[in-house]
């Protein structure tokens, strides 16, 4: 009933007998059997981020919530609504140490206390008669203010019972105090009354609200450059008015133009300002706007923190696009230095990639994007490369993995994606630890015909912990020797290449662009390749 009301299509898990009352009765949705509760949870998380919808995953018990707690986290860090749901004994059995009971006696664990540190509330129904009202409360804090996971312990005897006919108010989303009467929107509309040299910085909130399209209008209009945050690359497109990224792609070229450009106010749409994208080096090159912050954390909106104002950011839904946007004029010097300095980030990327396979690799890529393709990376040196050296011609074409940043967690969350939208294509660059961790995710992409590429970049070694160990010269325990993946991937039925070439590898791209079905690239490259980004910068962390 809950999953119909709050417009949950899909339900991603694992059977158990602790849950099966529920798995055995989902009318409403699709279910779908992944291979393994973490899969699921990331799984989730992915179609929750590309189709902005709510998702359920549903788990037995015990493991089935140890396995849950990484891909429910991220899914709570990335702000997308994930209702979790986990059986757990019969309530008269509770307290006698049984198979996979939950509680506080001898060693036992408490699931709803584990998972109430990576979601918006974790709870237990206890009885029947409170269940109803507990399920409806769940499904409605996943969804409002800023959204997030939930989880739902139930015991297995509650599952088997009738809930009791009583009615709950009509759900209606709630759009936080975003009036047309609120500080946010009247500071806003500043903008139109006076000129002030104005930067742009878009962060994730700006893809979960969809409110992008307008911010791009109103950059237009009052000639602010935009920058986007690592989450909110999925919102970039080849815009005039786009002149770089801050977090993994922020660099001593952009950061010169931004001083010599002196922002009198920098506007920041959909972010906290987590110090992975605002780097104290950033901060320093603005240290003279004002800064002015649209939020979807309830608890951030009205704040005041020195210079930095925070507002929320729900209004921008429905804030109207004015008549006479239409008829702005383009400041074209502007726009010719904004043009420049994307051209020398770029030269000033290359420059340090001159022996190594992985940036040109991403630039290649870049070459084959249209409208209905999307890359995304998992954690790892791929990641770093793909960050700085693609920049999207089209909204949607990038997805970054960077809520959690746990290896394994991004091919998984392309599936997601795959499930949200199978009318795009999708490249899903991934590392050779990643599929260690969780490449079992391409029999699910096999099952259901996903068309994903899984392009494993395979360097013999965990790479971000190798590179860490150069500076000693010491690689303990880094190596990934001697995995063939074209045989793995031939396991699950998937038609897989291996190359050690960008060309080769851009032709076997291309080709299964065209088929539309799962397959697999393994690309071998060097284990002393730096990513671009960490030799520009001198980091080694």
């Amino acid at each position: 009933m809950y999953l119909r009301r709050f417009g949950v299509e899909k339900v991603f898990g694992v059977p158990g007998s602790l849950i099966m009352p529920i798995w055995q009765n989902i009318k409403s949705a699709e279910l779908v059997l992944c291979s393994h509760e973490q899969e699921a949870s990331y799984i989730a998380t992915g179609f929750a981020k590309m189709s902005k919808k709510p998702v359920a995953v549903l788990t037995t018990g015990g493991p089935g919530v140890t396995n849950c707690v990484s891909g429910i986290a991220a899914a709570n860090l990335d702000s997308v609504p994930v209702i979790y749901i986990s059986g757990r004994i019969a309530l008269k059995s509770e307290g006698r140490g049984l198979r996979q009971e939950e509680g506080t006696r001898d060693r036992c664990y408490e699931s709803t206390e584990i998972m109430k540190s990576v979601t918006k509330n974790s709870v237990q129904i206890k009885t029947i008669d409170d269940a109803q009202l507990k399920i409806y409360q769940a499904f409605k804090l996943a969804l409002c203010d800023r959204r997030g996971a939930v989880h739902l312990s139930i015991p297995v005897d509650l599952q088997e019972m009738e809930l009791p006919d009583k009615e709950t108010e009509r759900w209606t989303e709630q759009n936080g105090n975003g009036s047309y009467e609120s500080d946010g929107y009247l500071q806003l509309c500043k903008l139109f009354h006076y000129d002030r040299r104005r930067l742009f910085i878009l962060g994730w909130g700006c893809w979960l609200t969809e409110a992008y399209p307008l911010i791009y209008k109103l950059a237009e209009y009052v000639h602010a450059p935009m920058l986007f945050t690592v989450k909110a690359y999925a919102c970039m497109d080849g815009s005039d008015w786009v002149l770089g990224k801050v977090g993994y792609g922020y660099n001593q070229i952009l950061s010169s133009y931004i001083r010599k450009y002196n922002p009198e106010e920098v506007i920041i749409f959909g972010s906290s300002m987590g110090e992975r994208n605002f780097s104290e080096e950033f901060m320093k090159d603005i240290e003279k706007a004002d800064i002015y912050v649209y939020t979807l954390d309830a608890f951030s909106s009205g704040k005041r923190d020195g210079r930095i104002i925070w507002y929320d950011m729900n209004f921008l839904v429905d804030f109207p696009v004015y008549e006479e946007w239409k008829f702005m004029q383009s400041d074209l010097n502007l726009l010719r230095s904004i043009k420049k300095c994307r051209e020398e980030q770029e030269l000033y990327f290359q420059s340090f990639s001159k022996y190594s396979a992985l940036p040109k690799l991403c630039r290649d890529i870049r070459e084959l994007l249209d409208e209905n393709t999307t890359v995304t990376a998992d954690a790892g040196n791929h990641l770093l490369e793909i960050a700085v050296n693609l920049f999207p011609r089209y909204k949607k074409n990038l997805f970054l993995d960077d809520g959690i940043r746990a290896m394994g967690s991004g091919i998984c969350e392309t599936v997601g994606m795959a499930f949200a939208d199978c009318k795009r294509r999708y490249i899903a660059v991934t590392g050779d630890g990643c599929m260690l961790m969780n490449g079992n995710v391409i029999y699910v992409a096999k099952k259901y015909h996903l068309p994903i590429i899984f392009l494993v970049i395979n360097n013999s070694s965990l790479g971000r912990v190798r590179v860490g160990q150069m500076r000693s010269g010491n690689y303990i325990h880094s190596d990934l020797d001697h995995v063939d993946y074209v045989c793995y991937a031939n396991a699950f039925g998937i038609k897989a290449f291996r190359v050690d070439e960008v060309g080769q590898c851009i032709e076997k791209l291309k080709y299964s662009l065209e088929l539309g079905e799962p397959v697999l690239i393994e690309m071998q490259i060097s284990k002393d390749e730096i990513p671009v980004i960490l030799q520009a910068k001198g980091v080694w962390n």
